[in-house]
């Protein structure tokens, strides 16, 4: 009776370590380790940017769009919105996985105005 309980013990073991095998096997490793990254924060890098500030402050779509185009990778399209409003209203997104960052721009003591720019980006297709 004891050889037959060992042997059943042995049967099943094997077939755990069978099933694990196959398991990992048939799984394709690339759709499991793969994680969607989103690109790094262009905005956290730029609120620093003395430059930057000052054409959000003045509102100078020409150099901050110019700013963005060097920071945001050649890889991705890009929108942004520039008010004081934190729900001002996006158009021209793209009808897929979109990547969003905003950061809140104040003046200084002579200048106490308040500007929220958010970036909105997407890989091109």
């Amino acid at each position: 009776m004891v050889k037959k309980a060992y042997l059943r013990t042995a049967e099943a073991v094997i077939a755990v370590v069978l099933t694990f095998v196959m398991i990992t096997v048939m799984i394709d490793r690339e759709t499991v380790t793969q994680t969607i990254r989103s690109p790094e924060n262009v905005l956290d890098i730029l609120k620093d940017n003395p430059d930057f500030r000052a054409c959000v402050q003045s509102l100078n779509h020409n150099c901050i769009n110019q700013t963005l185009d060097e920071q945001i990778p050649d890889s991705y399209d890009f929108v942004y919105t520039l008010s004081a409003d934190p729900n001002a209203p996006v158009s021209g997104l793209p009808e897929k996985r979109v990547y969003a960052n905003a950061v809140m721009l104040t003046g200084n003591t002579t200048d106490s105005t308040t500007q929220i720019i958010r970036l909105f980006y997407w890989t091109k297709e």
